[in-house]
């Protein structure tokens, strides 16, 4: 048969993997400077209001129209709110380091002992 032609080069695409490989490089450099919790908070985070932005208000073949805007509004809402409980999970985890147990608010969830569970 005949040979594949060349592949296009598509200005935008490479210009959104340039983006994406100097992201990605520093990610690094946020992991060394606020930890890994919390840079994992942060930029999950922004991919969540990325992609619900991108589906709401990008163009037609991608966004589509807002069925509900309070559920859309609480879903991203609550998916935020996990991701602080990411970034926060580092504080809590030095916070159970330091005493050998969980916080007196989180025992009735860690109900069925385990690691961190011991009274002292």
């Amino acid at each position: 048969g005949l040979p594949a032609p060349p592949p296009a080069v598509v200005p935008l695409g490479a210009l959104a993997g340039a983006l994406f490989v100097g992201a990605s490089l520093l990610s690094f450099v946020a992991c060394a400077n606020v930890g890994l919790s919390t840079a994992q908070g942060v930029w999950g985070g922004a991919a969540i209001l990325v992609a619900f932005l991108w589906g709401t208000l990008g163009p037609t073949p991608v966004g589509l129209p807002v069925v509900s805007l309070p559920l859309s509004l609480l879903a991203a809402g609550l998916l935020l709110l996990g991701v602080a409980g990411i970034v926060k999970s580092d504080e809590l985890g030095g916070w159970i380091e330091q005493r050998g147990r969980v916080p007196p608010t989180l025992e009735p969830l860690m109900a069925g002992g385990g690691a961190g569970t011991a009274t002292g």
